[in-house]
């Protein structure tokens, strides 16, 4: 590791160098706190059997009661056929919040407040209003915002020191830290539910950004971030046997749900900023910086700009249906779903990994920035020439 440690591009500073070292002494770390970690992954297998018992027997229940996701003359917005239970976050969420009053009773690490326990609540229920209703997109916005205030305000939660973002110099939000963080929540939101296109598609995503949350917390020994995580992957798990396709499942028997994307993306996002931020007397106490968690987040985000970008341009409204999502185009090329969503996956490994790379090998933070954004031009460059000129072009007429 010494070599590279020097003046130029790629110094070591004091803090990454303390990541590395601390990767090698994580065993000794478990090994102290042995009977906690038995507790807690008690707690995690209980979160796992509980869902997967509570999918194989709700599906069933789900159809009875007629709550269920219709494909009906939309092939803009549903690529299945047939009618499947959007219960995924409905048993998802509730079994994370089980956990997280099983761990406050056995006294152990507390991490996830009552706030955030209720604005989960919140977004459930709404989203799960709209699994059956179909909500206007006015009114889930208005909701999607107030429980993001709610979060930002009442939980701690806000994006206040953001790094060398931009240049050399430090970056603050300033007065503008709530709303730029109510902001980034509502986005990160919007941009899990339009990537919970395809089996196994959201869910897989939110395991991979989790298991990484929860290897880096651990690296910096900051055990409550990593119990969160892995208090969540845990049902997480359960829900992806049921609704990725694999060997033994030629579909998904259950879907996420708005109710699962919204909640999951609340939760994550929530992390994200935990995460970020220092502690009060130390800023740069931070499990990872902005800048090397926004690749992690890449993939639904830059899809989503992509996308935003393209119906505008066509004068159309940002949230209207079509098959311009990145999955959909994958599926256009010949991919199976199954292929697809595994693409997608790779995708999004491959740009944390650019990104956790490059954190690690000293790159400084408005590198990481500048080259995210580069990724997030091209590809919305790559959308729009291939889609949003042709659909201007055919519009006008000869």
């Amino acid at each position: 590791m010494k070599a590279l440690v020097g003046q130029g591009f790629f110094e070591l500073d004091p803090a990454r160098i303390k990541l590395v070292q601390r990767g090698l002494s994580i065993g000794g770390a478990f090994s102290k706190m042995f009977p906690s970690t038995l507790t807690l992954a008690f707690i995690c297998l209980t979160g796992f059997a509980l869902s997967y018992i509570l999918f194989a027997r709700g599906q069933f229940l789900a159809r009875k009661l007629k709550f269920v996701d219709k494909a009906v003359q939309d092939k803009d917005r549903k690529d299945h056929v047939g009618a499947v239970p959007p219960i995924g976050g409905l048993i998802i969420i509730p079994v994370f919040m089980l956990c997280i009053i099983l761990e406050r009773l056995l006294g152990e690490v507390w991490l996830v407040s009552w706030p955030v326990v209720a604005a989960l609540g919140a977004i459930l229920v709404m989203g799960a209003v709209d699994d059956k209703y179909d909500l206007s997109a006015r009114f889930r916005f208005i909701f999607q915002f107030a429980v993001a205030t709610f979060i930002v305000l009442c939980a701690q939660a806000k994006l206040g020191f953001l790094g060398s973002l931009f240049g050399p110099g430090e970056t603050y939000t300033g007065f503008l830290a709530v709303p730029f963080t109510v902001l980034c929540l509502v986005v990160l939101m919007n941009a899990l539910n339009m990537l919970d296109g395809l089996d196994g598609l959201s869910g897989g995503w939110c395991m991979i950004v989790l298991l990484i949350f929860a290897g880096a917390a651990a690296l910096e020994e900051r055990w409550p971030f990593v119990w969160a995580s892995l208090f969540m992957i845990g049902p997480l798990c359960a829900f992806l046997i049921f609704n990725m396709r694999h060997p033994w499942r030629r579909k998904a028997s259950i879907f996420m749900g708005d109710a699962g994307a919204l909640a999951l993306a609340l939760f994550i996002g929530w992390l994200v900023i935990r995460m970020s931020q220092g502690v009060e007397n130390d800023k740069y106490a931070y499990v990872l910086p902005p800048a090397v968690l926004i690749w992690v987040l890449a993939v639904p985000i830059m899809d989503l700009f992509a996308l935003f970008f393209t119906r505008l341009a066509q004068k159309r409204h940002p949230f209207s249906p079509d098959r311009y999502h990145l999955h959909y185009r994958l599926i256009a090329r010949g991919l199976s779903t199954g292929q697809a969503t595994w693409s997608m996956l790779g995708i999004t490994l491959f740009l944390a990994v650019i990104g956790l790379g490059l954190y690690v090998l000293g790159t400084p933070d408005y590198i990481l920035m500048y080259l995210w954004i580069a990724v997030l031009l091209a590809h919305t460059a790559r959308t729009y020439m291939k889609y949003g000129r042709s659909a201007m072009s055919s519009s006008s007429g000869p």
